[in-house]
């Protein structure tokens, strides 16, 4: 780790955008491999689950509002994409 804030609040940046990353490619690869082999309920409930997680680091990069309101939100701006 750094020894101040600004160095650590730089390079945790960097990592959490390179780990988006890492998710939209492995989302990518898996989506193409469960296409070849077939999609199954067990592919769906992967595939859902790893939203669930997604939006739950929404809701905790939130503006404070409660779980549910964000979760309402953010599935009203998944409507909308």
């Amino acid at each position: 780790m750094k020894t101040n804030a600004k160095e650590n609040y730089g390079g945790i940046m960097k990592d959490n955008k390179n780990l988006l990353k890492m998710i939209a490619e492995k989302l990518e690869k898996d989506a193409i491999k469960d296409r070849q082999e077939g999609i199954s309920w067990g592919h769906v409930g992967s595939l859902n689950h790893s939203k669930e997680l997604l939006k739950e680091i929404l809701v905790f990069l939130g503006n404070n509002e409660s779980e549910v309101e964000a979760n309402k939100a953010i599935e009203s701006e998944l409507a909308k994409r």
